[in-house]
C-alpha cells in the first residue's frame, strides 16, 4: 500500500510505519469533520425556564434525603461553584455585593436503576441559613424509559452571600399526581480564583 512501509522491529516482528506526510495530515483532519462548526445548524425552540415560589422554610428544611417512589430509592445530589476568576468589566452592571453561583443538580436513582416513568421535577430551591433562592428549571420528566437521573444546571441565584455550604430542595411531581420534596444537605460551595 503506498504510504506504509513495513519496519522490522529488534524482536523480528513487524510492524507498520506512515512514511508520507499527505496520509498524516488526511487522518489528522479526519476528527475536524464531526465538529459542530461544520454541521448543518438545527433550529431548536428555547427551552423555557421557571421559578416556582418555595414552600414555607419549614418544609425545605425537614425534607428527607430520599423518597421511595414505586419501588426505586430517589435522592438528590450537586455541586455548587463560584467564579472568582478574573475576566471582562461590564460596564454600567451594578451588581449587589457578593459572587454569583453556579452549578448543577441531579435527582437520581440510589442504586442506578431507571427512575419510574412520570416523574417530573416541578421546582428546586437552595437553602441557607434563613434565606431561599429559587432556581431557573426547565420542565423535565422521566417519560425516557431507562433514564436513571434528571439533571440540570442550577442557575438563578445572581449573587451568593458568601455562605460555605447550601442545601438544596427539588419538588418532584410523582406519577400518581402528588408533590414531595427531597433534600440533599450541606452542599460545599468551592470557589475558583
Amino acid at each position: 500500500m503506498p504510504g506504509i512501509e513495513k519496519v522490522a522491529l529488534e524482536d523480528g516482528c513487524t510492524a507498520a510505519r506512515m512514511v508520507t506526510m499527505p496520509l498524516l495530515l488526511i487522518a489528522g483532519l479526519l476528527p475536524l469533520a464531526a465538529c459542530d462548526w461544520m454541521q448543518p445548524r438545527v433550529e431548536r425552540p428555547p427551552v423555557q425556564e421557571f421559578r416556582v415560589p418555595p414552600p414555607p422554610l419549614e418544609a425545605l428544611v425537614a425534607a428527607p434525603e430520599t423518597i421511595v417512589v414505586g419501588d426505586v430509592h430517589v435522592a438528590a445530589a450537586a455541586t455548587l461553584w463560584i467564579d472568582r476568576m478574573p475576566g471582562p468589566a461590564i460596564e454600567g452592571r451594578n451588581d449587589p455585593p457578593g459572587d454569583p453561583l453556579q452549578g448543577h443538580f441531579d435527582v437520581h436513582s440510589v442504586d442506578g436503576r431507571p427512575l419510574p416513568r412520570g416523574l417530573r421535577l416541578e421546582g428546586a430551591w437552595l437553602v441557607g441559613a434563613d434565606s431561599v433562592w429559587p432556581l431557573a428549571v426547565a420542565p423535565s420528566d422521566t417519560s425516557r424509559a431507562g433514564s436513571p437521573w434528571i439533571a440540570r444546571r442550577a442557575r438563578g441565584v445572581p449573587v451568593w452571600p458568601g455562605e460555605q455550604s447550601a442545601d438544596l430542595v427539588v419538588r418532584l411531581g410523582r406519577p400518581d399526581g402528588t408533590s414531595q420534596l427531597v433534600r440533599t444537605r450541606s452542599v460545599p460551595v468551592t470557589v475558583a480564583e
